[in-house]
């Protein structure tokens, strides 16, 4: 499925005012492809495959994630998260490169460390049962954002779009369900970061779902 780079960014990244009365469309449109946007954007990176879109923990109880996504040997257990410019709390990215370095500081400090956003963020740490077909593995926790982030650890002249948290530097926010894991760190994705560091104006991407997704919608009008 194409698409548009440049337009995608503006989309996501950038707020704007809509016609009175309107309403933003961007949740509505996101329920359609976020979570697949984002998923194509990172098996294109690690040229990998989504093995499934269910994600089920080991026992009868216990949250959801959003993906299995394969790569050469590794099998990586993925939670996206579509928080963007429009979402609560969200601002519009600027163009300059300091400054995405100091929103996208302040974003990976907002979702990982915020009381409200604790459960939905480290629930990437429960244990999950990996796909039939894959037998056993070591999955591995696997954050998928939309949104800029970035580690103030890690300095360059622009921020990476893949990096890895060490669990212990927040164990003090971590609930404690999730605590006493094998796990020592997870892998963090910013599909905005990603996007920025490619030139072509059009990208072709897996989006399986979204594009039924769309080809139903069509055939309902026209």
């Amino acid at each position: 499925m194409k698409i548009n780079r440049e337009r995608v960014l503006t989309f996501y990244d950038k707020r704007r005012l809509w016609p009175p009365g309107t309403g933003s469309p961007v949740s509505a449109i996101t329920g359609v492809i976020g979570e697949d946007l984002v998923l194509g954007l990172l098996c294109r990176h690690l040229n990998g495959k989504i093995l499934s879109y269910g994600c089920k923990p080991e026992g009868s109880i216990g949250r959801r994630l959003d993906a299995w996504v394969s790569a050469g040997r590794k099998l990586y257990q993925v939670e996206v998260k579509n928080w963007c410019a429009h979402s609560m709390g969200g601002r519009t990215v600027p163009d300059d490169t300091p400054g995405v370095r100091k929103i996208a500081e302040s974003n990976l400090k907002d979702f990982l460390t915020q009381p409200r956003n604790l459960e939905a963020i480290w629930k990437i740490l429960g244990p999950m049962k990996p796909p039939a077909s894959v037998g056993k593995a070591n999955p591995i926790p696997l954050l998928a954002l939309w949104a800029p982030v970035a580690s103030p650890n890690r300095r360059s002249s622009s921020p990476p779009f893949w990096f890895d948290c060490n669990l212990s530097d927040y164990q003090g926010v971590i609930p404690k369900q999730y605590r006493k894991v094998a796990h020592r760190k997870i892998h963090i994705f910013s599909a905005s970061l990603y996007l920025r560091s490619l030139q072509s104006k059009v990208i072709n991407l897996p989006m399986p779902r979204a594009e039924e997704r769309i080809k139903c919608l069509q055939t309902l009008f026209g």
